[in-house]
């Protein structure tokens, strides 16, 4: 649902007051890097940001597939190995959660709006 409002908020819509700070609180979950302002603590230019929000999902399947490998290392300590059916329930659970921040995120460079000048520009 969050992500849901999140995703309704990347519109260019007038939104009421109240409808609009729940938006824009929300967008926290589509991994929008001007939420955090890691461009004032860390700079660097735009393309350096977006590719950071977009490397979250593939480190995040490496991630898992290295708790995986390394469960399987360590199957004598508590909780045993995972099986190949867990680490793929995880890994596509994971990406389903994360889908409406992906699909964000792969339409962001696509976002444009025109000047009265006739020019376009990004949204973000």
């Amino acid at each position: 649902l969050v992500q849901c409002l999140a995703v309704i908020g990347l519109t260019s819509v007038r939104w009421p007051k109240a409808f609009e700070s729940t938006v824009s609180s929300s967008s926290v979950v589509l991994l929008d890097m001007e939420t955090f302002s890691i461009a004032c603590m860390v700079g660097g230019p735009q393309w350096e940001r977006y590719i950071m929000s977009i490397a979250v999902f593939p480190l995040g399947a490496v991630w898992l597939l290295v708790c995986f490998t390394s469960s399987r290392c360590f199957k004598r300590f508590k909780g045993g190995a995972w099986t190949w059916t867990r680490f793929l329930n995880t890994l596509g659970h994971f990406l389903q959660v994360g889908f409406s921040a992906m699909s964000a995120l792969a339409l962001q460079p696509m976002m444009c709006y025109q000047h009265p000048n006739g020019q376009h520009s990004l949204l973000k």
